[in-house]
């Protein structure tokens, strides 16, 4: 897209209603010419094949330092808990941006021409990179739960309290603030991870009913944001009349 606009750079950007009448041309050719749609595990899987190298980057980076910590400490319970609180925010940096990479690289229209909905794409990439990350915690609480003796569910809340926390914030203000630039998106990521970094240094009374709650309090702040897009991503198009 970038290369595009340095060939073409007076060409004014084209208004909403004719970028929503070429998708549904798009989608109309795609149906017409091309007979089925990807499989949903084929969709998943080029889903995996592209994901960001940097995402894994950060989940192994993430791993070295819990397997270094477990090495290096006695096991303490407070130690296991803050390793967690500091490390599930570095998996979740590149999750936002991931996840809407197609707005950020401006190719969202393009998605959403295809022969499968750009709210299925969504999906299948959501479910790809949550997965990722969700398995990267398990892996951590894990190593740390199996290593040094503690139940794995208490443990698990200080992984993915975090977590969600980071996507919440995240999420929040690159919608609010309608942000479309994946540097901008990371420098939030950023400013996320650093609110719940400092956290446990605020001295607040950090119980595990606390914990419980706030996950589930951001487990459906989370799910309304997501639906949120995928209901923009069903209804925004089929908004505007073809008059093309």
């Amino acid at each position: 897209m970038k290369e595009i606009k340095k060939i073409f750079p007076d060409v004014p950007p084209p208004v909403e209603n004719r970028i929503a009448q070429t998708i549904i041309a798009g989608q109309d050719y795609m149906s017409r010419h091309i007979p089925g749609r990807t499989s949903v595990w084929l969709l998943f899987g080029q889903q995996l094949k592209y994901i960001s190298p940097f995402l894994w980057a950060a989940q192994f980076s993430a791993l070295v330092i819990v397997v270094y910590a477990v090495m290096l400490n006695e096991p303490n319970l407070y130690t296991a808990q803050n390793i967690l609180f500091q490390l599930a925010p570095l998996t979740a940096l590149l999750a936002i941006p991931e996840l809407l990479k197609d707005v950020f690289h401006d190719m969202s229209e393009l998605e959403r021409s295809c022969k499968n909905s750009g709210s299925t794409v969504l999906l299948m990439r959501l479910i790809a990179v949550g997965g990722i990350n969700l398995f990267a915690l398990s892996l951590f609480v894990g190593i740390l739960a199996g290593v040094w003796g503690y139940n794995f569910p208490a443990l698990a809340l200080y992984a993915v309290v975090p977590y969600n926390l980071v996507n919440v914030i995240c999420l929040g203000v690159v919608q609010l603030f309608k942000i479309k630039g994946k540097s901008a998106a990371l420098a939030v990521s950023l400013l996320s991870a650093g609110v719940t970094w400092v956290l446990p240094n605020t001295g607040l009374n950090i119980t595990n009913y606390v914990l419980l709650a706030v996950f589930i309090a951001t487990t459906i702040i989370l799910s309304v944001q997501v639906w949120a897009i995928i209901k923009k991503n069903q209804t925004e198009v089929m908004s505007y009349g073809i008059d093309v």
